[in-house]
């Protein structure tokens, strides 16, 4: 890629204004003099667009190539980005598949056992997948798995139990 210093001087042909000479370059944006006065152009933009190039070909394919890596460069964000919304999307639907048959069955056992038995696999369960349980679900369904104090804050002086959301707590 060619340096803002290096295109002062350069010879550029608008389609709008004619010939011009590059006088100056900040931040992306070129001061040009045409033969009807001065303009600015954001450069990268107005080369990509068309509405203004180089005279020399060398350096209308050095912006070419610059395009071309960034166009793939958003191209690999893109597709990134799907796949991991895929991912978390399959990862939120295998939470529930384990939590669901988790909750079944530690249900089956607290029936048969009495509401004193710890299922310790389930215990186990919430404490290792808690951040997740936590990112990947509604506040609702973690409230039901966790079933923890972090969803209630207690006044010891009063006595009285708060109920907050999660977001409250972190």
């Amino acid at each position: 890629m060619v340096s803002g210093n290096e295109l002062i001087g350069l010879k550029v042909i608008s389609k709008d204004f004619g010939e011009g000479t590059i006088v100056a370059v900040n931040d992306g944006k070129a001061d040009i003099a045409f033969p009807g006065g001065a303009k600015t152009f954001a450069l990268e933009i107005a080369v990509s667009r068309g509405s203004l190039r180089f005279e020399d070909d060398a350096v209308n394919s050095a912006f070419g190539q610059k395009q071309k890596e960034d166009a793939l460069t958003k191209e690999k964000l893109d597709s990134y980005k799907n796949a991991s919304k895929e991912q978390r999307k399959e990862k939120k639907e295998w939470l529930k598949k384990q939590v669901k048959a988790l909750m079944k069955e530690r249900d089956l056992r607290l029936e048969l056992f009495g509401g004193d038995y710890v299922y310790e696999e389930f215990e186990q369960f919430r404490k290792k997948y808690r951040n997740m349980i936590l990112n990947y679900l509604s506040y609702h369904e973690a409230r039901q798995i966790l079933e923890d104090n972090i969803f209630k804050r207690i006044d010891f002086g009063t006595q009285r139990v708060y109920s907050f959301g999660i977001s409250d707590h972190f």
